[in-house]
């Protein structure tokens, strides 16, 4: 497991924070885990899928459109060496259950956020996305979780799901947590439940008066804030912003 070590960055300590990436999670700061196993084939958590590099280290990604999937950053780096990965040693996996897939898909090409630099990840954590462009289209019907404009609400209820090292091949699913903090447009804190293997996975939000969900923001790190763990998301809003995707 690797533990961060590096002092916070100017602007995570602007925040009050230190923080560490979810490869690892902080001793002593284990909290109620209200994870559950869910149907990795069954809406929303079908468009959310294991992302598997070259180097043997896995992260979360999302489906956010037919030939586009959304992760963290850091997660295209190799965990032993640091280089950042080629395209085609990226592999997609979605509807992923104990060693068996619905769907499979590989990148032809990526784009980080324009601030990202894997030298000083504290330093602009807030730029730890990566947008993942396939080298085909998923089949005709595959869900994909569109990206949300506008910054979510302090308390607003949200939930997430990823591939955990914990539960190997099956996604686990923290649907009881809430945005604790908005760190104007760098950061959102939530109290979900996220370990090993989370990196790049979605923090969703229901969409008013549907039973339809959005991308809030992708999980690049954990934290405490007075002894409890939080969770460290880039918000969608900023990513939108930056690739220049427009309004609905």
């Amino acid at each position: 497991m690797l533990r961060a070590t590096r002092r916070c960055g100017a602007m995570i300590m602007a925040a009050m924070l230190c923080v560490q990436r979810l490869w690892a999670a902080e001793p002593g700061t284990e909290a109620i885990d209200h994870r559950a196993a869910v149907d990795a084939t069954a809406y929303p958590w079908s468009a959310v899928g294991a992302l598997v590099n070259g180097s043997r280290s896995e992260c979360t990604a999302v489906a956010v459109a037919p030939d586009q999937a959304l992760t963290a950053a850091h997660c295209l780096f190799a965990h032993a060496t640091g280089q950042q990965m080629q395209p085609q040693s990226l592999h997609l996996l979605w509807g992923l259950v104990h060693g068996t897939y619905q769907v499979e898909a590989l990148v032809q090409s990526y784009q980080f956020g324009a601030r990202y630099d894997h030298d000083r990840p504290f330093d602009t954590l807030d730029a730890d996305w990566a947008l993942l462009k396939l080298t085909a289209p998923l089949p005709a019907g595959h869900p994909t979780l569109a990206l949300a404009n506008a910054l979510p609400d302090t308390n607003t209820p949200v939930m997430t799901g990823g591939y955990g090292k914990d539960r190997a091949l099956m996604m686990t699913v923290d649907g009881r947590c809430r945005v604790r903090r908005v760190v104007g447009e760098a950061l959102l804190l939530n109290d979900c439940r996220t370990v090993h293997g989370y990196s790049g996975s979605p923090l969703l939000q229901l969409l008013t008066g549907t039973d339809r969900l959005e991308v809030v923001g992708v999980n690049v790190a954990i934290s405490t804030v007075d002894g409890a763990p939080v969770t460290l998301s880039v918000p969608a809003v900023a990513i939108v912003r930056e690739l220049g995707i427009p309004a609905e």
